[in-house]
């Protein structure tokens, strides 16, 4: 019963976690389209993060954080539900 307990917890609490993630990912895009005018840019960092990943456990409801892919298309779905424009990219170095 105890182990029941702690899983549904932690599990609980990641995915709340994983929820304050995508609603900081969302406030990050307004505040990058309001500064700049448009939204290039938006999934450099986290595409730049898969391409870094080398160990993929498929844990992801234990994560405290979304997958960087699941982050990518629904930062994608925002960009294109909101009509922001995808400007030019400012060169950004992530090393």
């Amino acid at each position: 019963g105890a182990i029941a307990t702690s899983s549904t917890s932690i599990i609980a609490n990641a995915q709340f976690s994983q929820q304050q993630e995508y609603q900081a990912d969302e406030v990050g895009l307004t505040l990058l389209n309001q500064l700049y005018g448009h939204a290039a840019g938006a999934t450099d960092f986290f595409q730049n993060l898969v391409e870094k990943e080398q160990l993929n456990l498929n844990i992801e409801m234990l994560a405290s954080h979304p997958a960087s892919e699941k982050r990518i298309e629904r930062l994608e779905e925002l960009i294109q539900e909101r009509g922001y424009e995808l400007g030019r990219r400012s060169p950004k170095s992530w090393d």
